[in-house]
């Protein structure tokens, strides 16, 4: 029944990705002069200063077979299902924990996955086992599926998308060679051995500059003397709406209330939309970006404020507000909005949802990534997360940066939904064909 739900929901977007293409092309063949271009552009040099995943597309003018989303082999369909759910659990844990009431806040759950996933494999004994419990997956079936969704991404995206991964360790830490080439071979990662001075800090900092196409410039202010590695991810998004707002769908000085009722001038984007969200107590609507991606926004009912939302739709609701999409018109606004967070309860979240040996310094078994100077093992003494979104009339830019700091041990087409988000929302940035949130979080305010 799960897979029929995914195939009717594939075959409407694909119904509606068929419809935009058609209508792009009658705008080609009647204006002959519509140009598609990349939501940024590398140096005139070819340098794009980034060391990752990073795919770009190119503006050569020729017919392309646009990136649909990734299509998840049968053998990862339930690692697939998992990382979702796994997504939403922490993207709830860390929305109830938020660093500053009534502020916007987003997290990349694919951010802090791949990161803790590299953590993961280097992990042994009960520290592997918790997490593996806690996820419910292992770190090689997670890797595998990363080559998956790396094997999506093309080079003729217009879609910029870059996901790096580093780990960084104290001159005179010994690493495990093994790890180092599972590291590299695995997570498509680079090990850097430094002097966790100064000069590092601004290298550190340069890497996430890089990464994270200039959104996210600085990750850490110093290194503490007994911090020992660090491990990295960047994750990096630009992309340009499938259907452009128009100048005459973009109306300014309209109003955004926030949930203590203060009003807000705000930009708003109005659009007709084709698939529809739908819960207990939510509304809601996919708007899809070129290339495969979608943001989906989830609207609380009248009266619900997001806390609430949160305790009140788990993971199997979200699931299936997803996988039984409707496809049918929907008349939608949306405000423009930009928001940084950082995140100061990670390891709390992660506490919560049941890793406790990683954090703990006598019983973290971190042996199968290396030892300290003194033979001592590791342990994660902090999780850093920092996240950055600017969405308007033309597409969205999204980054996220995550560290493990780690010390040593001593269907209905004839109805209109209309879905207006001039309230605070939830939202998702998806992979279109696996539905794997890239990115989550809330709009508390749009100031």
């Amino acid at each position: 029944m799960k897979r029929n739900r995914k195939m009717e929901r594939n075959e409407n977007m694909k119904r509606s990705r068929m419809m935009a293409g058609v209508l792009i092309l009658m705008l080609v063949l009647t204006a002959g002069m519509m140009s598609l271009t990349g939501c940024g552009q590398q140096d005139s040099n070819g340098e794009g200063g980034n060391e990752g995943m990073g795919f770009f597309g190119k503006n050569d003018g020729s017919d392309r077979d646009a990136r649909v989303g990734m299509e998840v082999p049968e053998a990862l369909e339930d690692v697939n299902d998992q990382i979702g759910r796994v997504s939403y659990r922490m993207f709830q844990q860390a929305m109830g924990k938020p660093a500053e009431e009534g502020t916007s806040a987003m997290v990349s759950p694919l951010s802090l996955l791949t990161c803790l996933s590299m953590a993961q494999a280097g992990a042994e004994g009960n520290t592997k086992t918790e997490m593996e419990e806690t996820f419910g997956f292992t770190s090689e079936s997670f890797a595998a599926w990363l080559d998956g969704w790396y094997d999506s991404l093309t080079e003729e995206d217009e879609t910029r998308m870059n996901v790096a991964n580093s780990f960084w360790y104290r001159q005179g830490f010994q690493p495990e060679e093994a790890y180092l080439q599972l590291l590299e071979e695995r997570f498509h990662g680079t090990a850097r051995e430094a002097a966790f001075d100064d000069s590092t800090v601004s290298e550190i900092n340069r890497w996430c500059d890089e990464n994270t196409y200039g959104m996210i410039p600085r990750l850490i202010n110093q290194l503490d003397p007994d911090q020992q590695a660090l491990l990295l991810n960047a994750v990096a998004f630009e992309g340009k709406w499938q259907k452009a707002y128009e100048d005459d769908l973009v109306s300014e000085g309209e109003t955004f209330v926030t949930e203590d009722g203060t009003e807000q001038e705000a930009v708003m984007l109005y659009s007709r939309e084709d698939v529809y969200l739908s819960g207990e107590h939510t509304t809601g609507f996919l708007k899809p970006y070129q290339d495969g991606y979608s943001f989906a926004a989830f609207l609380p009912e009248e009266g619900m404020s997001v806390e609430d939302w949160l305790k009140e739709t788990g993971e199997d609701e979200f699931t299936r507000m997803l996988q039984e999409s409707e496809y049918a018109p929907v008349s939608t606004v949306i405000p423009e909005f930009k928001s940084e967070y950082t995140a100061q309860n990670m390891k709390a979240v992660l506490q919560d949802m049941g890793i406790q040996s990683l954090f703990s310094a006598g019983d973290c078994d971190l042996s199968a990534m290396g030892k300290s100077e003194g033979g001592d093992s590791l342990y994660v003494s902090d999780v850093l997360h920092k996240t950055f979104i600017e969405l308007n009339r033309e597409g969205t830019r999204a980054a996220a940066v995550t560290g493990l700091v780690m010390k040593a041990t001593s269907m209905e087409p004839e109805k209109i939904y209309e879905v207006r988000l001039d309230r605070p929302f939830v939202y998702a940035i998806l992979d279109q064909g696996s539905m794997t949130p890239i990115f989550m979080g809330i709009v508390m305010n749009v100031e």
